[in-house]
């Protein structure tokens, strides 16, 4: 591919970077079609090949762009000069409103890697409290809380809960439809004294996880005897 061995580049970072790194696209609509650039930069100080290869999607294509030298003037083809760059665009024609993503694969004279390209979908999202605060509770009492979560995203979700001790949560997991709200309980059942920090963590069926806090504050029992002194009255020992 070329006979120039010596690079002005360390050899763990690639001859032509990537602009941006990853490519994504967020809020589009089926059957309709979206654009994105990616500018490849020659950062050693030769001249420099460098190509892509085919996407494997049938959501994604790629068409290289013409590249510009230092004269601002368009080369047809050959080496990308030093600091100048390379252009592609990459088109998107979603079917439906679902994630999906490709890699690309670059290949210049050194080496190869992956530009991903993602495609964001909507999203159900649920409206869940940022924090939760349990107030006088005594040692190893539990203490619960009921709340209302509703899903406030554009899809239908799947998701998971998750606390961390002494805290937990129900139900686990649940499913609801755009709009749909579901009953929650929060519990704290602490085993020392003070305040108790922990987190509750929400899991999609996408796998993006949203955090929550929970606190909640450990007593002790105020006890005491309604008398100082007990009388008992004369008893006996039976046979």
């Amino acid at each position: 591919f070329t006979n120039q061995t010596e690079s002005a580049v360390d050899v763990d970072q690639p001859i032509f970077q990537p602009f941006p790194s990853q490519i994504e696209f967020f809020g589009y609509e089926p059957f309709k079609k979206y654009e994105a650039l990616l500018c490849l930069r020659n950062n050693d100080k030769f001249g420099r090949r460098v190509k892509v290869l085919p996407l494997n999607s049938p959501y994604f294509s790629i068409a290289a762009a013409k590249k510009k030298g230092k004269s601002g003037h368009e080369e047809e083809s050959g080496k990308v000069a030093p600091g100048m760059e390379v252009q592609y665009k990459i088109t998107f024609s979603p079917k439906t409103t679902d994630d999906c993503g490709v890699d690309l694969i670059v290949a210049t004279e050194r080496e190869k890697y992956i530009v991903p390209i993602r495609a964001i979908g909507v999203r159900g999202a649920l409206d869940f409290p940022d924090e939760i605060i349990f107030e006088h509770t005594i040692v190893k009492d539990t203490t619960t809380k009921s709340f209302l979560v509703q899903n406030v995203g554009q899809k239908a979700t799947s998701f998971q809960l998750f606390a961390s001790p002494p805290f937990a949560i129900t139900p686990t997991f649940g499913n609801l439809e755009i709009g749909e709200m579901l009953q929650c309980t929060a519990s704290f059942t602490p085993n020392a004294l003070g305040v108790l920090r922990g987190e509750v963590y929400i899991r999609y069926d996408s796998g993006e996880v949203a955090c929550s806090q929970l606190a909640g504050r450990c007593e002790e029992a105020e006890v005491g005897l309604s008398a100082e002194v007990v009388d008992c009255a004369p008893t006996f020992i039976s046979k």
